[in-house]
């Protein structure tokens, strides 16, 4: 039997989600800014981080004059700048800039993907354009996987990991968090957190490591050799290597179904 090579590919609603602090541009262009920190395409913000125009997330394009620019709400419609919860601040030189901050409190149909457009509007053929997710509750930020050192060996163990972020209050307000195996349309569920918040897998090996601030890392640990899966209900014929796993976050009220957030991403972890 020769090993198969392991590669992966994510499931995103946009693109691949970096959260990153860096040295701001100018040299890359148009790009986000929080607290004195730049970050990239696709980055996400809590919403009680940017309550209050001194907390506003800032979409910004050096050495241009803002004409027309606008930040767009995840439902398609441009932000009204004088309207609840939504605000934003237009500063037109020597940087287009728009800030965005939230005055009170966001609903579900807020939360979501949000478009910035500098220094036109996003009907303008040349303009720049940068994604930012604004949640509530909670968020799945990335969701990747640890591959072997050596791919050419057999049998194969590789790590997933799933990073929450968002609200810190797990024992009043986690409701799920799970791992899962995808098989067509079927889902098995490999791993859960109890209301004891006891995270147990039932493969291979799980661990929850609370890494502060509402950031916990989730992860997985699988073996394969190479056609099966060794762990008990992932013992199956595979002779590609593709597997497909979900992880699933339920956080919010307990009592008030408005008021609790579903998130899910997928992982393609795939044999080439």
């Amino acid at each position: 039997m020769h090993p198969v090579l392991l590669t992966i590919f994510f499931s995103l609603s946009v693109s691949e989600v970096i959260r990153s602090s860096q040295s701001c541009p100018p040299s890359s262009g148009i790009y986000l800014r929080h607290n004195g920190a730049c970050y990239t395409n696709g980055s996400y913000f809590y919403d009680n981080d940017i309550k209050g125009a001194s907390n506003s997330t800032q979409c910004v394009l050096p050495d241009t004059a803002l004409n027309g620019g606008e930040w767009v709400t995840s439902s398609g419609s441009s932000v009204n700048c004088s309207t609840n919860p939504l605000r934003c601040n237009e500063v037109s030189s020597p940087n287009a800039n728009i800030s965005l901050y939230i005055n009170g409190g966001i609903t579900s149909s807020d939360d979501g993907w949000y478009k910035c457009c500098l220094p036109t509007s996003c009907s303008g053929p040349n303009t720049n354009i940068i994604f930012a997710n604004i949640f509530r509750w909670a968020q799945i930020e990335t969701i990747t996987v640890d591959l072997p050192s050596d791919k050419t060996v057999l049998p194969q163990t590789y790590t997933l990991h799933a990073i929450k972020i968002g609200h810190d209050d797990h024992s009043s307000f986690l409701r799920a968090v799970k791992w899962y195996y995808e098989s067509g349309s079927d889902s098995t569920e490999l791993c859960s957190v109890t209301h004891q918040q006891t995270y147990s897998c039932s493969i291979g090996n799980g661990m929850s490591l609370n890494k502060g601030n509402g950031r916990w890392d989730y992860t997985l640990t699988v073996k394969w050799n190479g056609e099966i899966i060794t762990d008990g209900v992932l013992s199956q014929s595979n002779n590609n290597g593709d597997h497909v796993f979900r992880f699933y976050l339920y956080f919010g009220h307990l009592g008030v179904i408005a008021n609790r957030v579903t998130r899910n991403r997928n992982i393609f972890v795939t044999g080439k």
